[in-house]
């Protein structure tokens, strides 16, 4: 019986101080996982590949930050109705 091998990849840990990671790393880190490009591919299919994948990484920024927008308006809300209104105001905008 022959076995078999797997890879889960490169491991990478980020770390922060007394915060979440920023939008720009968690767009990026998605990115970097849906779209990798070979170091031996023809120059004009990598310059094309790395464009698309500049665009792809700005949509998916947008829109995790409006992700985000829309579920901090939800969380205010629910501050508000439970008389939490200070905490509510308090709360800080995403980081981009």
């Amino acid at each position: 019986m022959k076995t078999g091998e797997m890879s889960i990849g490169k491991v990478v840990v980020d770390t922060s101080n007394h915060r979440g990671m920023p939008v720009n790393y968690w767009s990026k880190l998605c990115v970097d996982r849906l779209m990798q490009i070979s170091e031996h591919a023809p120059e004009p299919i990598k310059q094309q590949a790395l464009e698309y994948k500049q665009k792809l990484h700005f949509i998916l920024h947008y829109y995790m930050l409006e992700a985000i927008k829309s579920y901090q308006t939800t969380l205010k809300g629910v501050l508000n109705n439970a008389g939490h209104k200070d905490i509510a105001d308090g709360l800080p905008e995403p980081e981009v």
